[in-house]
This record gives structure tokens, C-alpha cells and sequence, in this order.
């Protein structure tokens, strides 16, 4: 993953998240970035795990199990991907 996308995922991981969600088109930017304030690893969890965000974003849905695990031991990472993935996917 780039730089950017590794310090934007750690430091402002709402945002980040938020960003590739609506540009992803699975949830609006502003109600993604209060769930993400909220409640961040449940929703990395559900959208995820029960959304078509890996799928719009070149790859597979996560079962629910991995889907979990990450979200909770790693949301930084998931986040950090799922931007790679949209730079990759719109060209960036």
C-alpha cells in the first residue's frame, strides 16, 4: 500500500474509511464518517462482511469470521486496503 494511504488509515481512519465507502457507493460519505466516529470497528465489520464494498472494489466479500477478526484486530489495515483497492480500481 502507498505511504498516504498506510498515515491517512492510522490518523484519520474515519475519514479515510468514510471516503471509499461512498466512493465505493455502499454508504454515503457523512453518515459513514459519524458510524465510523460511533461505532468503527462494527461498522468496518458489517460493510465489509454484508456489503458489496469488496466486490465494487475489485475482490470478494469476507465471510464473517475474518470479516470480524480484522475489523477488530486491525481496522487500520482493513481501512488501509480498502483505499489501495479504490486507488487501484479508479486508477489514482
Amino acid at each position: 500500500t502507498s505511504f498516504a494511504n498506510c498515515l491517512y488509515s492510522w490518523l484519520c481512519s474515519q475519514a479515510r474509511a468514510a471516503h471509499t465507502f461512498d466512493s465505493a457507493g455502499v454508504c454515503n460519505y457523512w453518515p459513514s464518517l459519524i458510524l465510523m466516529t460511533l461505532c468503527p470497528c462494527l461498522t468496518l465489520f458489517f460493510l465489509n462482511s454484508f456489503s458489496n464494498l469488496n466486490e465494487n472494489l475489485g475482490g470478494r466479500k469476507k465471510d464473517c469470521c475474518s470479516g470480524l477478526i480484522c475489523s477488530l484486530c486491525c481496522s487500520c489495515c482493513v481501512i488501509a486496503q480498502d483505499a489501495e483497492a479504490l486507488d487501484l480500481t479508479t486508477g489514482v
